[in-house]
């Protein structure tokens, strides 16, 4: 770290058969505008401090060995115009929201383990491991459970039946609100022409 790398607004070290993992502290380079680290031989996965790289147009970390998934918050590098983490060997699903959705597939290729809607790959959920409560989670959520007629018509009854009974509760225990009910309810049966007796 030092002044001259704060400044640098482009780092080109493709193709020189560099190994080892990415250095995270590139992540914290303010004004880095473009990244290179394409065709080596880098391995581990992509560093989160790469969040930070909020001034980022162009990213090619292809044709490594890196692994593990890719970081959502990648999507929030909103200069971000060319990215390429194709012939790798990443996995999980490609976070298809912001700016990561406007890439095509070719920017992930080659990653047999990588899932989603930009490479038209369906992510399957794996629930034989044991542990895998997060997958467990998603096949839960993704039966839409919620949207099923029973629980749509018992929702509906019980807020009917907790409306009703909760306005006759209020009007026998409270003196006031009977008396207000009472009087609004002769008020506009008596302008329909009708009169109750006494």
């Amino acid at each position: 770290m030092g002044m001259p790398l704060e400044l640098m607004t482009g780092i080109d070290l493709s193709m020189n058969h560099l190994s080892g993992t990415i250095p995270s502290p590139i992540g914290f380079l303010r004004q880095l505008k473009s990244l290179n680290l394409s065709h080596n031989k880098l391995v581990g996965s992509i560093p989160d401090t790469f969040i930070y790289l909020l001034e980022m147009e162009s990213m090619d970390l292809s044709h490594n060995h890196l692994n593990g998934s890719l970081p959502v918050e990648l999507g929030n590098l909103s200069f971000l115009s060319f990215f390429s983490v194709s012939h790798n060997n990443l996995s999980g699903e490609i976070p298809f929201e912001s700016q990561l959705c406007t890439f095509s597939r070719t920017a992930f290729e080659g990653n047999e383990k990588l899932c989603g809607e930009i490479i038209d790959k369906t992510c399957t959920v794996n629930l034989g491991r044991s542990g895998d409560s997060d997958g467990e989670m998603h096949r839960l959520l993704s039966t839409d459970t919620m949207d099923t007629p029973l629980i749509y018509w018992s929702f509906v009854a019980g807020s009917f039946a907790l409306g009703f009974w909760g306005i006759i509760t209020l009007l026998v225990w409270n003196t006031a609100c009977r008396n207000r009910f009472c009087s609004l309810t002769d008020g506009c049966m008596s302008k329909m022409g009708w009169f109750l007796v006494p």
